[in-house]
């Protein structure tokens, strides 16, 4: 479950020069402005607008924005000009960032890594292969021998890729069988070769 809403923060407090529109008392109001953000999981996302009240400190009567004349709202305007938005009100777009950036670096780094393993095979590297049935299964390098390959065939199957793990754990077969290091490329170039994991 994702929880979401909306937040605010006070940015400015400042006394007015003009008259409380309730009691008419001079220089007694002040203008209060707030920046309004949403927030997942109570981290500020991005802000959204700002909003703003007056309070006369006589009578303490509050006046919403959508009240104010054009006095309070030249007062307004002036405030909020030097009441700037918080940098940390963009902090979920910042970590958002973050993730996205060292998910596609990790996903590089995994590429160079399949790439090495796939033009320089040792034993024991396994590879996940996405089998013509659109399932997924292993296969585990025994021994290199030049430009061949010999492999041992995982005996089970997963519709699921990304189970390296959970069938690492299966049998594999007993006897081994040879195939050229282009065989693996082309599966590599094909994107059959969907995981892999050198011990």
């Amino acid at each position: 479950m994702i929880i979401y809403g909306t937040g605010s923060s006070k940015l400015a407090e400042q006394r007015i020069k003009a008259n409380c529109p309730n009691c008419d008392t001079p220089n007694s109001t002040s203008m209060h402005v707030y920046q309004r953000h949403a927030h997942v999981f109570w981290i500020p996302f991005f802000p959204i607008n700002k909003v703003a009240a007056s309070q006369c400190g006589h009578c303490a009567h509050v006046t919403k924005k959508s009240e104010f004349n054009e006095r309070f709202q030249q007062e307004y305007n002036e405030v909020k000009a030097s009441a700037k938005t918080p940098w940390w009100t963009f902090a979920g777009l910042l970590l958002l960032s973050f993730v996205i950036m060292a998910a596609v670096y990790q996903s590089g780094e995994d590429d160079k890594l399949t790439a090495e393993m796939v033009a320089h095979p040792k034993p024991g590297d396994l590879f996940e292969i996405k089998t013509e049935d659109d399932e997924y299964s292993l296969i585990k390098v025994q021994h290199v021998a030049g430009d061949s390959i010999y492999i041992l065939e995982n005996q089970y199957v997963s519709n699921k890729a990304g189970s390296i793990s959970d069938l690492s754990e299966k049998p594999f077969a007993t006897e081994a069988y040879g195939i050229h290091k282009n065989t693996l490329q082309g599966m590599l170039d094909a994107d059959r070769i969907t995981n892999t994991k050198r011990p």
